[in-house]
């Protein structure tokens, strides 16, 4: 592997950028199986190397996409940041789908100018999926933790706030919100294969909608302060 420093990010001259990690155990109570292979994606471009603890390192096409403004569903930025030498913060989202339906992983990387705001997630009061609708919708959904806020305060620590819980992360130290659980009913919209189906080329198929019931979403969420990191260049 070969390695190039091409500059450090941060919010004053010269500031290594503030690294947050954000782990999400996500399981559910879904009577199916869901699984989803996007292939590719520039969030593999992030690379958090255990033996050295003050870098962080980029890919060339993570760091090529950050100066094209290119971005997708694994990586967002600030349209302020046209090169790593604006990066002030580096948030790297990891889920965990360990539930009935939902398997895998998935990592999404934020690069902000400054301190970002947490991540969030999405709890519809209801979900119906259509027939030509992507069941894989149902990642999306995350109960999340109301008003949660961070700092980084003045000896370094991340002060993670979330209801009467509170968390003072010293670097390198992770710590957990608690559980949250949301219980949404759900519809699918599927073929009838009880009605009669006319021959033809555009035939409107019958559907019938099957109400699944409600089912229970939870997740456990770890924040891990890394402090402030170097961004390197993999070169490899």
């Amino acid at each position: 592997m070969i390695l190039s420093v091409r500059g450090c990010g941060g919010s004053g001259p010269g500031e290594p950028p503030m690294v947050i990690e954000v782990s999400i155990k996500a399981t559910d109570e879904l009577a199916m199986s869901i699984t989803v292979d996007a292939g590719p994606e520039l969030s593999s471009g992030v690379i958090l190397d255990p033996d050295a603890e003050d870098q962080i390192f980029l890919g060339p096409e993570l760091i090529a996409a950050i100066e094209s403004g290119i971005v997708d569903r694994t990586f967002v930025k600030d349209e302020s940041i046209s090169g790593i030498e604006d990066v002030g913060a580096v948030v790297i989202e990891r889920i965990e789908y360990a539930g009935q339906g939902r398997g895998g992983v998935f990592k999404r990387i934020r690069l902000s100018a400054d301190t970002p705001e947490p991540p969030a997630g999405s709890t519809p009061d209801r979900i119906a999926i259509e027939l030509d609708g992507a069941v894989t919708a149902l990642y999306g959904v995350l109960p999340w933790p109301e008003n949660i806020s961070w700092t980084v305060t003045d000896d370094n620590k991340l002060k993670v706030a979330s209801g009467e819980t509170v968390l003072e992360l010293a670097v390198g130290e992770s710590g957990k919100l608690p559980v949250v659980t949301a219980e949404i009913p759900l519809s699918i919209e599927e073929v009838d294969d009880t009605a009669d189906i006319p021959d033809g080329d555009d035939v409107k198929l019958p559907t019938v909608k099957r109400d699944i019931g409600t089912v229970k979403f939870t997740a456990e969420i770890t924040v891990r302060w890394l402090g402030r990191l170097k961004i390197t260049e993999d070169e490899q």
